[in-house]
């Protein structure tokens, strides 16, 4: 599981099985969401077949995200990736 943290935001990635892995985010969402759709053109090229994202109701800036994945070896590419 790789975690990451700053003063603005902290999210979790890992993977749960297979080809789905997992994204926690607790962000600022209105500024978040618009910067996570305009790169979905490069998850879709590295393997992605799209995700289902969860918002908690008592805090709608946390939220988690399961992707689903082509290949496992480019999603490990792609998790791995400094550009996330």
């Amino acid at each position: 599981m790789r975690e990451r943290q700053s003063a603005e935001s902290t999210w979790q990635r890992g993977r749960l099985s297979g080809k789905r892995s997992f994204l926690s985010i607790n962000d600022n969402y209105a500024k978040w969401k618009p910067v996570f759709d305009a790169d979905s053109v490069n998850r879709q090229a590295n393997g992605s077949r799209g995700g289902q994202l969860f918002r908690n109701a008592s805090d709608p800036n946390e939220l988690v995200i399961l992707f689903d994945w082509e290949d496992l070896e480019k999603t490990r590419q792609f998790a791995q990736s400094e550009d996330l």
